[in-house]
């Protein structure tokens, strides 16, 4: 034993050294397998097991280990993890509507066909929203004076038209542009018989329409603030605006009071821009200027006015 320490000691060929190393193991340790091989992994005198070692080519190529996410941990999405509302829901209103009245004179006058004289498209009702003159006879348009400003007289001007109470419906087909629908009740509209006969007013206080929204911004639906919009569309509805004035009948005292209607519709094609401010990610507030185009067998008849809405989305 003194014999293999000292060549220990002095240094010795690789058998020899071999033979230190089991000399010196401690009593009951296994001995090292003759048939291990260099570089190759195998048991220390200790019999714990030793990891062959990686060439230096073989660890630059050997893939990192992956980390483990935390078990409930859901997986970020690709771009952020960013959502928005698809389906937006809400009310809006058009209030007051304005739109320009063309003046003229004898605007409650009839043909013998009891057709309007005016080119215009006027027409009248009394304050109860009957007809004027009455269309069941001829006799009140018979009285009618015969000078046009005591039969009906309008002066050129901006007047209030229609105000829309609507429901909406949006969907978002990206975080910046929306297709949906409105639908609403027309107050204060023409509440006559004569033009819808005519053709000359829709008839129906309802307000159907197709719209088309773009929001300005980077991904706006996905964040809070303010975004500049535009809208477009189309539908059916009543558009018209009066004015108070007074005619004279031949076999009445004094003059009479009426109201002086130009209609149009039911077509209709729509434009407006604003602001839509995002509340959170569900709610939304908007104003807006829209700008309509009615048209029919009345011609053509420009209104706008604001438009305030406010919206839930899910």
């Amino acid at each position: 034993m003194r014999l293999a320490r000292r060549a220990c000691t002095v240094g010795a060929p690789l058998a020899v050294a071999w033979l230190c190393l089991a000399s010196s193991a401690p009593a009951g340790d296994a001995p090292i397998e003759a048939g291990a091989k260099g570089g190759e992994g195998g048991s220390s005198p200790t019999g714990v097991e030793v990891p062959r070692a990686l060439a230096p080519e073989q660890a630059a190529t050997t893939p990192p280990s992956r980390s483990v996410e935390p078990p409930g941990r859901a997986p970020v999405p690709a771009g952020g993890g960013a959502t928005y509302a698809r389906v937006w829901v809400g009310v809006s209103v058009e209030a007051p509507e304005l739109l320009f009245l063309p003046g003229g004179n004898g605007l409650c006058q009839l043909t013998a066909a009891a057709l309007p004289v005016n080119s215009t498209g006027y027409y009248c009702t009394n304050p109860d929203g009957t007809d004027f003159p009455s269309r069941s006879g001829a006799t009140q348009n018979a009285n009618l004076s015969p000078d046009p400003s005591q039969s009906g007289h309008v002066a050129a001007g901006l007047r209030l038209g229609d105000v829309r109470a609507m429901v909406l419906f949006d969907y978002a087909l990206s975080p910046s542009f929306l297709v949906g629908a409105r639908l609403g009740y027309v107050f204060n509209a023409y509440p006559g018989q004569a033009a819808v006969t005519d053709r000359r007013a829709f008839g129906p206080k309802i307000h159907l329409e197709a719209r088309a929204t773009y929001l300005f911004g980077g991904r706006p639906l996905e964040h809070r603030g303010y975004s500049p919009m535009v809208f477009a569309g189309l539908g059916l509805a009543e558009f018209d605006g009066h004015t108070a004035g007074s005619v004279t009948l031949a076999n009445l005292a004094g003059q009479q009071p009426v109201n002086i209607w130009l209609t149009d519709g039911p077509y209709f094609l729509v434009v407006g821009g604003g602001i839509r401010y995002q509340f959170s990610l569900r709610t939304a507030f908007t104003l807006a200027v829209r700008a309509n185009v009615a048209f029919g067998v009345n011609g053509v008849l420009p209104t706008y006015g604001p438009e305030i809405g406010f919206q839930y989305g899910f």
